[in-house]
């Protein structure tokens, strides 16, 4: 059985990159901002001013209420629901054509296309020094060193400074 969706242009890697895409904090908080799901949660006064997690917040959330109607109605009934809400996301993501979505995916994911690039250069795993310089806010530094030259990243927790360090990575080795 061949390992492609079409023949030569999207294989099982892709297909896995692309549901990995489809799940990300950002998509599924997107999805979550247009239901205005945000409006309906109780939150303190730090989280109100705490724009950084509400990504995070918002896909935790859509989720939450997916994990409960799959328990309470089933399979059939949340399937419906994904749909309804996510189909337009879905279908003009799988429009873009097989280059396109390759290139989107990879785009997306900084981190895995700095690793793939670094292994095939160096033909080790990169090395990711990561540090929390702040507690209040949260705020953290990731740092890789390529031979002998250093890129550092920064964010609001170690996935987007990891992240930001990548995708820094990536205009230092080409």
């Amino acid at each position: 059985m061949p390992s492609t969706l079409v023949e030569g242009v999207v294989t099982a890697g892709d297909l896995t990159k692309f549901k990995a895409f489809l799940v990300k904090n950002n998509n599924i908080s997107e999805i979550a901002g247009k239901l205005n799901l945000d409006n309906y949660l109780l939150k303190g006064k730090s989280e109100v001013n705490n724009k950084s997690g509400k990504e995070k917040r918002l896909a935790d959330v859509f989720e939450a209420i997916i994990g409960a109607i799959f328990y309470d109605q089933g399979y059939d009934k949340t399937e419906e629901i994904v749909l309804k809400h996510c189909s337009k996301d879905i279908q003009a993501f799988l429009s873009l054509g097989p280059d396109d979505l390759k290139a989107t995916i990879d785009e997306k994911d900084q981190t895995s296309k700095f690793n793939n690039q670094y292994q095939k250069l160096y033909k080790v795993d990169p090395f990711y020094e990561e540090e929390q310089l702040s507690t209040n806010p949260p705020y953290y530094s990731c740092k890789i060193i390529i031979n002998n030259f250093s890129v550092t990243g920064f964010g609001t927790n170690k996935k987007l400074a990891k992240k930001d360090a990548c995708k820094k990575g990536l205009k230092f080795l080409q």
